[in-house]
């Protein structure tokens, strides 16, 4: 169903190398838009500045328009000189992560920039 519940979002962190014609895994974030933020670490490079509880009575109704406000994996990488990073966002991830036990998950979505 286009208008749902439950949403999740897979977003990854790319290194394109345009002159092999190769995209290189960087990172990843997951999140079921239905858990939103609990607290905030204000502290600067914190990685964990954004938490959810992911309990039942924290889940929220997704309205119509929802920021997604994603943390990608830490991890320390350099970008060589003529790379392009590259943000892939998705609603499955197949090969991955089995979504089959998500009740009334959304097939369609927006993404406004």
């Amino acid at each position: 169903p286009v208008h749902s519940d439950n949403m999740v979002v897979f977003a990854y962190l790319e290194d394109v190398d345009p002159l092999a014609a190769r995209i290189h895994y960087v990172t990843e974030a997951i999140l079921r838009l239905g858990h939103g933020v609990t607290s905030r670490n204000p502290a600067v490079g914190a990685w964990d500045s954004v938490t959810r509880s992911y309990r039942l009575e924290d889940f929220r109704q997704p309205t119509d328009a929802v920021t997604a406000e994603l943390s990608l994996e830490p991890i320390a990488y350099t970008f060589l000189a003529g790379h392009h990073i590259r943000l892939s966002i998705a609603g499955a991830d197949q090969d991955n992560f089995d979504l089959s036990s998500i009740k009334n998950l959304a097939t369609a979505w927006k993404v406004h920039l």
